[in-house]
């Protein structure tokens, strides 16, 4: 999201928000480096996602209102981590199908034609 030339960016539950260490390789968290997107970006999570603890995620969401990006957040509750693949038994149907129209609009709303 920091290419001039990148209109929009669809987030299903992105990982890694926070770095437990910083090091040389890792100089930043990702969620840190939120003030320099440039695009409009839509995040969806799953509210019982193991492998994204909620408060990274809720801290995602308050850096990218703190810095007045424009953006779009949608956690579902109980929802898991891959809970919109199909193949997985995480997948869940109800949540997978508003998560797919969000992002229809949202591309719709922000892509080019």
């Amino acid at each position: 999201c920091q290419t001039p030339d990148l209109a929009a960016a669809v987030v299903f539950y992105g990982g890694r928000l926070i770095y437990g260490e910083i090091t040389e390789n890792k100089p930043a968290s990702p969620v840190d480096l939120v003030g320099h997107i440039r695009c409009p970006i839509l995040c969806l999570y799953g509210g019982a996602d193991a492998s994204i603890p909620l408060p990274d995620i809720e801290r995602l969401r308050d850096t990218l209102e703190k810095h007045r990006k424009r953006f779009e957040f949608k956690i579902y509750p109980g929802a898991p981590h891959a809970f919109f693949n199909e193949t997985r038994e995480f997948y869940r149907p109800a949540e997978s199908a508003d998560a797919w129209q969000r992002t229809l609009r949202f591309l719709e709303n922000h892509l080019r034609r």
